[in-house]
């Protein structure tokens, strides 16, 4: 695998990441895609940014909130808790 990633204020000045061949298949990177570099102890990791919208519908709703506007949502939540401190 070779990456090359160049640092900001140099010729890819936009951070972005060259050649991803064998590594970026292994992570399923395409074209495109965005991607995280972070530092865990003495190792550089490499992630894929994960598209949430793809986890829209995977974590179940009380039907009550369910095609609810999301500030409604919050006001309800908000009403209900101060009502349970009083």
């Amino acid at each position: 695998m070779r990456s090359v990633v160049e640092p900001p204020g140099h010729e890819a000045g936009d951070g972005a990441l060259g050649e991803v061949s064998d590594g970026g298949d292994a992570l399923g990177i395409e074209d495109g895609d965005e991607v995280v570099f972070r530092v865990e102890g003495s190792r550089a990791v490499l992630a894929k940014v994960p598209n949430f919208l793809d986890l829209a519908g995977t974590v179940p709703a009380p039907a009550a909130k369910r095609n609810v506007a999301w500030d409604q949502v919050i006001r309800r939540t908000k009403s209900a808790r101060a009502a349970a401190r009083r």
